[in-house]
């Protein structure tokens, strides 16, 4: 559909990942993708095998588009899907700002638009799965949790304190017990105190019983950009790697699956720079924090021997680029006059060096495109070099380095 191929070429002109893109460009990495969807399935016929992938690529190396294209894969089977991604307003080290970010990025199956609003509904609407689901979490998570989702799902009138709450903006146990009582019309149990630290993976949990209850194959979760953690201190790293744990356990998280995305720089900080798995678990416990000291241990492994992402061969542009030019040509009415292993060589002549980022290939061969289509004859480009970088303002580039500003990194 032409409207389809053109939101494709306006996302790859402007560098934005989306699914739709990655809907329509996979090649050269299916094969870690088909494995990556085994590892699921076997997760959700309770099976082995490992429940947590890491990967690592460069900048600008389809690390966002290829979670992308997981994503779609998992909506495709029915998964419950989440995707965040890890920033200073969003760090790994405080669940419950995680979690936040992960309820409004969260897709029930079949559903168009995010939030955890309709796998409530899904729920309420099953009361002897309802029943499992709160004996579930009232037996294993802390109360607070299983009093606003038994407000949630049993009560009457409005809903917006417990909602709020379930999806992140956490609401105190006063408050929650009290809109308990208001929809239910029942006297709220009391209540142990709640802390966030101790207790906030435990929202992750009970979304992870509600997809166990109906019957949802598994719940995919994608982290971009954790190389954020190597900017959080000793303390605050330490709490992200515990997180990163708590989502490989079987025990806390049955039908979850984590994939978590890093940069090629983030081994080197931590293992060199850092030096965390030497040096954090020594310090933690001569903190008195022996039982942390020995949780990071798994995850920090995990985090360093991250699996690269495969390299794309000449092979695989030349097919993205077809794959471009169709897409090109059905979004804007016109037949271009070459194919992608010209596009390729062209482009090539101009970037030769062997590490230009897929994302520079990509933006640059769609503006190869507009540009033809725009003057009716291909362009001759002159080009001298290509720089990426934010640079702070007054700290620019001299006018005299050739810098090539139509491909910024994003």
């Amino acid at each position: 559909m032409p409207e389809v191929a053109r939101t494709v070429i306006e996302h790859l002109r402007s560098g934005v990942p989306s699914p739709e893109v990655a809907d329509a460009l996979s090649a050269g990495r299916e094969g870690l993708l088909d494995g990556l969807e085994a590892d699921m399935s076997r997760l959700a016929l309770g099976g082995g095998g490992p429940r947590l992938e890491v990967l690592t690529a460069n900048y600008g190396d389809g690390k966002s588009h290829l979670l992308n294209a997981l994503w779609l894969r998992a909506r495709h089977q029915g998964w419950l899907v989440s995707m965040v991604t890890v920033s200073r307003e969003t760090p790994l080290d405080q669940p419950e700002r995680i979690y936040r970010k992960v309820a409004a990025r969260t897709f029930a199956p079949g559903v168009r638009r995010p939030g955890l609003g309709p796998l409530f509904d899904r729920l309420a609407e099953r009361p002897e799965t309802t029943q499992r689901v709160l004996r579930d979490v009232e037996r294993s998570m802390h109360p607070k949790v299983a009093l606003a989702l038994a407000a949630r799902l049993e009560g009457r009138g409005d809903p917006t304190t417990v909602d709020e709450d379930l999806h992140g903006y956490r609401h105190s146990v006063a408050d929650v017990r009290r809109a308990y009582q208001e929809r239910t019309g029942l006297r709220p149990p009391k209540v142990e105190p709640y802390r966030a630290g101790e207790h906030g993976f435990d929202y992750f949990r009970m979304v992870d019983a509600i997809v166990r209850g109906l019957e949802i194959p598994g719940w995919l979760v994608l982290f971009d950009e954790v190389e954020m953690i190597a900017g959080l201190g000793r303390a605050a790293r330490a709490r992200s790697y515990a997180l990163v744990d708590r989502f490989a356990s079987r025990d806390l998280v049955p039908s979850t699956f984590s994939v978590w995305m890093v940069s090629s720089n983030f081994r080197p900080r931590v293992m060199d720079d850092l030096r965390d798995p030497d040096v954090l678990p020594g310090w933690l416990a001569a903190r008195g924090q022996e039982a942390l000291a020995r949780q990071i241990v798994r995850p920090l492994e995990s985090l360093v021997a991250a699996r690269a992402l495969p390299p794309l061969s000449d092979e695989d542009v030349r097919a993205i680029f077809d794959t471009i030019i169709d897409l090109h040509a059905r979004a804007l009415a016109w037949r271009p006059p070459l194919d992608g292993a010209d596009l390729l060589a062209r482009i090539r002549v101009q970037l030769p060096e062997r590490d230009v980022k897929v994302r520079q290939l990509v933006r640059a061969a769609v503006q190869y495109l507009d540009l033809t289509r725009q003057h009716g004859v291909e362009p001759r480009l002159r080009l001298r070099a290509v720089v990426e970088g934010v640079w702070p303002v007054g700290e620019e580039p001299s006018p005299d380095v050739p810098v090539v500003r139509e491909w910024p990194e994003d």
